[in-house]
């Protein structure tokens, strides 16, 4: 094993390893099912001045196009149960923020009725999203829109059609159809069924993509992508998927997926760099096989302020299925995430993500490690590619302006006329390293600590919306502007 393995081992399985410990011993109000007495879960017997309420019914309304037991399947309240009056108010926010997670609607308000005696009746009303969006697209081929605004190009733009149901049939199903052509071309379709089976644990998903490329990244130098262009087409991609789903619970998500993929580049371009499919190959294929876990505990998938998420990957690529499959590596990847509200208005999370890859060479094609979709802050111009990787991200949040609603009364459509909305100072420090035992010449950020920090404001609205704009500074002193349009983690 090499020194750098060591560095990443040293780093990343401590503090998973308490990240576990806290998460999984934490308070039972993270729990699946909490202070409810009934066939399913643990009796609690009450204090001397409270008593059992009993939950007669539980109705939902406004949900015009979304099954109900789409919605029930969310709630960790039943018809039946026998509850402290002490708990009810942490039942009611959880059953509010798992249906708000399943990102089919705006609003979820969670009512109580007195009915008779101890016996209440549960009211949940809901305003569905707009499921239905049929978009014209038009992409520029960089990583990120940041570094598009370094060099603004529209000669590598992408225009074409998306249209994505995310709620078909009312089944929280998710019907996706991509077509574009210019610059980069790519006919992409995918359906996701959550829900087979009665009991609302088991899904399927599978997808089919078709892309080619005038255009694409061949090496990295100076932790840059160096590009390829030729008027012909450089690179025809096929990739096919399909994914079996187990979820128990509310929080905890299995997923087993094989793929298959297939793509072909030039001449030219398999000149350029012999190591991009593997000795000077122009042709690659093999199939993927991967394992996924996700324990996600927190009050807000798209900008989380309490709660844990914990997950890990097990992917193998190359299963000695074709006579010549291009590749045979395995690897793990592993994050942990926390968040803590500390006072009032005051917020703060950290996450640990980590990469471990075995020993084998990878082919360029398929080594990836920071400055695609994982980054430290104020390295978003650089790539840092790598086998394996450990990256450290924290965040201190101060609620600016509380979560608030915005009427527009011109607008008829109650999908769209109430806005709801946040706003959020942050400070934030990183910290990474990426190990290249095979690609790091002339790329002196890999091998080396990576941190970064600075400041800056979130703007959180509906449909999952978050704008961030942040000022940060590197290793390097350099100081940069950026924006994103997810949360930071």
């Amino acid at each position: 094993m090499s020194l750098s393995h060591l560095k990443i081992r040293k780093l990343l399985v401590p503090v998973v390893y308490l990240f576990l410990v806290w998460t999984v011993s934490s308070k039972a109000a993270n729990n699946d099912s909490i202070i409810v007495a009934g066939a399913d879960s643990t009796q609690i017997a009450p204090s001397a001045n409270e008593k059992y309420l009993i939950i007669h019914t539980i109705s939902v309304t406004g949900n015009n196009r979304t099954k109900t037991r789409i919605i029930f399947r969310e709630l960790t309240l039943h018809a039946g149960d026998t509850i402290l009056p002490s708990a009810l108010e942490a039942l009611i926010m959880k059953s509010r923020n798992n249906i708000l997670n399943t990102h089919l609607f705006n609003f979820v308000r969670i009512d109580t009725i007195p009915w008779f005696r101890n016996q209440i009746d549960i009211l949940v009303d809901v305003k569905e999203r707009w499921y239905l969006f049929p978009i014209p697209t038009f992409d520029i081929a960089e990583r990120n829109f940041n570094t598009w605004l370094e060099n603004p190009n529209l000669e590598r733009a992408s225009y074409g059609f998306f249209l994505v149901d995310n709620n078909f049939r009312g089944l929280k199903s998710n019907l996706t159809f991509q077509f574009r052509i210019g610059y980069a071309q790519q006919l992409q379709i995918t359906y996701a069924i959550p829900y087979l089976n009665k009991k609302q644990t088991s899904g399927l998903g599978c997808g089919f993509s078709y892309n080619r490329n005038r255009e694409i990244y061949y090496s990295t130098e100076n932790n840059q992508l160096d590009y390829y262009k030729n008027t012909d087409f450089v690179r025809e991609e096929w990739v096919g998927k399909l994914n079996y789903s187990l979820r128990t619970g509310f929080y905890t998500t299995q997923t087993a997926e094989i793929r298959y993929v297939q793509s072909s580049i030039s001449d030219s371009l398999a000149s350029l760099n012999k190591d991009y499919f593997g000795g000077g190959a122009t042709q690659f294929q093999l199939f993927i096989a991967g394992y996924r876990f996700r324990r996600d505990c927190r009050d807000s998938k798209a900008y989380p302020l309490k709660g844990y998420f914990l997950g890990f990957d097990l992917v193998k690529q190359g299963l000695g299925i074709l006579k010549n499959e291009s590749a045979n590596l395995f690897y793990v990847s592993a994050s942990a995430r926390k968040y803590w509200q500390l006072f009032d208005r005051f917020y703060f999370d950290a996450m640990i993500k980590g990469k471990l890859t075995d020993n084998e060479q990878p082919p360029y094609y398929l080594q990836s490690a920071l400055g695609y979709g994982d980054y430290v802050r104020g390295y978003e111009y650089y790539v840092i590619d790598g086998q394996s990787f450990s990256l450290l991200k924290t965040n201190f949040h101060y609620q600016l302006v509380r979560p608030s609603v915005y009427h527009v009364n011109s607008l008829q459509n109650e999908r769209f006329n109430t806005i709801p909305y946040a706003v959020y100072l942050t400070l934030f420090a990183d910290a990474a390293y990426v190990e290249d035992n095979y690609y790091f010449k002339n790329n002196p950020l890999t091998n080396n600590l990576l941190i970064g920090g600075g400041a800056g404001v979130d703007f959180v609205t509906y449909y999952d919306i978050v704008i961030r704009m942040e000022c940060s500074m590197n290793r390097m002193e350099q100081v940069g502007l950026f924006l994103h349009f997810v949360a930071p983690f």
